[in-house]
């Protein structure tokens, strides 16, 4: 089994997730693009993948607040994290689980909408096929996948600070990223992209995909 990384390669720099995405990066805006894509779905149900420290899970909740709200993390710090703030809130739709992305706990056919914010970058390729094949499986017939993640860079600027971004984070999960190709993972594991957008950030470029599924498809684990 893969060996865990969290997102910002060290457990220690966890707590601090949330501070830094909203220094280093455009957090609202950002935030608010992953809500309004979601929002044109209206949602049965919603799995958050790589969920860390509710970054967009709150926001999420606050916005869709009769709608179950699926939080999955790999890291258990990252998740405590996150349920000392829904302690301090009044919710009952958001529920936390503990499990990896490429091996979920959800039966066949059974996911309205899953969403992924900054997920694929913390997977070696691998593991990136085995959670396009698990969101396959899960997923209705009619369900949607949207995905905000790096991509290939598209100006000067943020090559360079992409490459800053790889230099602080490694490269193996992110090299194949960089060269575009998540658009062929898409379409491999049975999926239609309806909608690609990206914005350019100071790290590099972040595209937003929204995806359907294939008529048709029956994958099962």
């Amino acid at each position: 089994m893969t060996e865990f990384v969290p997102s910002l390669r060290f457990h220690f720099l966890t707590p601090f997730y949330d501070f830094l995405f909203g220094i280093l990066l455009p957090e609202k805006k950002l935030r608010q693009t992953m809500i309004d894509m979601v929002e044109k779905l209206n949602p049965q149900n919603i799995i958050e993948l790589g969920c860390s420290t509710g970054g967009l899970t709150l926001p999420l909740a606050k916005k869709f607040t009769t709608v179950p709200i699926y939080a999955v993390d790999a890291d258990k710090r990252a998740l405590s994290i996150l349920e000392g703030k829904l302690n301090k809130i009044s919710q009952n739709k958001i529920m936390l689980i503990h499990a990896s992305s490429s091996l979920l706990p959800f039966e066949n056919k059974n996911a309205h909408t899953v969403i992924s914010s900054l997920l694929f970058c913390n997977l070696l390729p691998d593991e990136k096929l085995k959670t396009l094949h698990e969101i396959n499986r899960i997923l209705t017939n009619e369900g949607h996948l949207l995905i905000m993640d790096w991509g290939n860079p598209k100006t000067i600027l943020s090559t360079i600070g992409f490459f800053i971004l790889q230099t602080v984070g490694g490269r193996k999960t992110t090299d194949d990223l960089k060269k575009g190709i998540f658009t062929n993972l898409l379409k491999q594991n049975q999926f239609i992209i309806q909608k690609k957008e990206s914005t350019t950030t100071l790290f590099g470029t972040l595209y937003f995909y929204q995806c359907s599924m294939q008529k048709g498809n029956s994958t099962a684990r």
